[in-house]
């Protein structure tokens, strides 16, 4: 019996709350069942697709404290789906990550300001209104509620930058400018923390993006880089009493540097192979985080891997023709929109880039 197994019986009357409905919280529920731990969803509609696999759902709108108060004393322990919950008005010591985490890392200003005091390398950046002309080629970014490309402008000339001036000449404060970045690749890699500062490290990954949405993911890689980051990474984790898993979203400069473009403060796309590839996948190790229990340094992957995203692409009822040699995974939602992710395929082959190359061919047959 693992440790994982060992120790998760032991805590089966703990109840772990999730904050949010979608397709991640829909994989920690089903991590948590796995191990015979309860699990209770908070979220706003019974069609979200944690919401029948939970132990519990609560319907109940997000900024409905006195609601959420309630919910959260049926809960052990209270985690997110995504940071993008403003929960500050609760701040309950159930929380991993705490509302105080989630508030500093949830801001791209304040993220970026985290990253440059503990020496992690990243793009140059400011606060919109404090731009007064346009210099070089930058991207600018909503500092909350941005994903998948929303609340993300690409200015490349003058005249892009005047545009947004103008349309946002009252908003400025609620964006953050930072250096256009050329680089050969992106990569991610996820680290979990528990409160005995143990740390768990998830295979480097690279990534790439369609339509600002992640689209494929291959791996493991191996990087001369890597080590260096994830220490001082772990150094800010450690002073952040941080809980629970995060990713870390990188660019690889031309030169090999490797520059931390995004953090995000949860389970993320980029380590949803690990649920077919890894003896613990990224919603393990979050729980088991929160839960404070003895997790392995790092993991070896089964074989080389790589995922894509199922992307809607139109309201009809989607056609999916199982892979033989891959494992699919649908997420449940009942509206098959343009640019939604419904799902994603994982697959394991001699080599990251036959894995890839199999799931595109496969791709090619489902009808979205």
């Amino acid at each position: 019996m693992s440790v994982l197994q060992k120790d998760m019986s032991l805590k089966t009357n703990q109840t772990i709350g999730i904050i949010g409905g979608g397709q991640l919280a829909k994989m920690l529920v089903e991590s948590a069942h796995r191990w015979s731990v309860k699990t209770h969803v908070y979220s706003e509609s019974v069609e979200d697709p944690a919401a029948s696999s939970a132990s519990q759902h609560t319907l109940g709108g997000f900024k409905d404290f006195k609601k959420l108060k309630t919910w959260i004393n049926t809960c052990d322990k209270v985690t997110f789906e995504s940071e993008f919950f403003d929960l500050s008005k609760l701040n309950s010591q159930k929380f991993a990550p705490s509302s105080k985490n989630i508030s500093l890392l949830r801001d791209r200003i304040t993220q970026k300001s985290l990253l440059k005091d503990f020496k992690i390398p990243t793009s140059e950046f400011c606060i919109a209104s404090n731009l007064t002309e346009f210099n070089n080629s930058m991207v600018l970014k909503k500092r909350l509620f941005g994903y998948d490309g929303f609340g993300t402008k690409m200015v490349l000339k003058k005249e892009h930058f005047d545009q947004f001036l103008k349309d946002e000449e009252k908003n400025l404060d609620d964006w953050m400018a930072e250096d256009f970045v050329t680089f050969k690749r992106e990569l991610a890699f996820s680290i979990a923390r528990n409160k005995d500062n143990k740390f768990s490290l998830m295979p480097l990954v690279e990534t790439r993006q369609k339509n600002s949405k992640c689209f494929w993911v291959k791996g493991p890689l191996k990087h001369e880089k890597l080590s260096k980051l994830v220490s001082k990474a772990e150094k800010l984790l450690t002073s952040l009493n941080y809980i629970g898993i995060i990713a870390f979203e990188l660019f690889e400069a031309q030169n090999g540097e490797l520059l931390v473009n995004e953090v995000a403060p949860r389970v993320h796309n980029s380590g949803h192979h690990s649920i077919n590839t890894l003896p613990l996948s990224q919603f393990d190790l979050h729980l088991m985080a929160i839960m404070n229990l003895e997790m392995p340094k790092n993991q070896e992957a089964y074989l080389p891997f790589s995922m894509v995203n199922l992307i809607g692409s139109s309201s009809n009822k989607p056609s999916l023709q199982l892979p033989e040699k891959a494992h699919l995974h649908w997420y449940g939602k009942k509206d098959n929109r343009d640019g939604r992710k419904m799902g994603h395929m994982t697959g394991l082959d001699k080599t990251a880039d036959k894995a890839l190359s199999y799931l595109l061919r496969q791709l090619k047959k489902q009808v979205l």
